[in-house]
Formats: structure tokens, C-alpha cells, sequence
């Protein structure tokens, strides 16, 4: 996340990532693209994101993750992620 947000080539204005990657205020709320959805690891700390999403609007059980706490790697080099419709500018 951090790096999306403050090393990117192009910034991400519709995700603030207020709490910095410490999975707090789903500011970084996104969905996971169907074809990606079996190759993106489960969220080690499932109990703490899907209580943080819950409430979220636009929870979507099983495609709703907070981006920061996908952990980037080469088997996700193209990784789609898209932002709920009511977030972008």
C-alpha cells in the first residue's frame, strides 16, 4: 500500500490509507478481480480484516480486501484490484 500510494508514477487519490498499513480504517477498501481471486493469499489476520470490512460499505464477502494487507509479489505482478464506484472522483 505504501508504496502504491507514495512511490507510484501515478498517485491514488480515492485511497487515503489513513492508518498506514495497519489494517485500522478500511480507507484502502478495494475488490479483488474474479481471476485473481484464488491466486491472492488469505488474509493472515482474517478475524481482524473481515471484522474491519463488515460494516464496510460495499462489503462484498470473499472479494472485499483491504489493500494494505495483501502482500505484493512476483505471482501477483498484474494483480487487478478496482475501487467501489461511490469512491472515485
Amino acid at each position: 500500500m505504501e508504496a502504491a500510494k507514495f512511490e507510484s508514477h501515478v498517485p491514488i487519490p480515492e485511497i487515503p490509507a489513513d492508518c498506514g498499513g495497519n489494517c485500522m480504517c478500511c480507507t484502502c477498501h478495494v475488490y479483488v478481480d474474479e481471476q485473481w481471486i484464488d491466486k491472492v493469499p488469505k488474509p493472515n489476520n482474517l478475524s481482524i480484516e473481515e471484522e474491519q470490512l463488515e460494516y464496510e460499505k460495499g462489503y462484498k464477502p470473499g472479494v472485499s480486501r483491504l489493500s494494505c494487507q495483501i502482500k505484493l509479489t512476483k505471482e501477483l505482478d498484474g494483480l487487478i484490484l478496482h475501487l467501489r464506484p461511490d469512491e472515485l472522483l
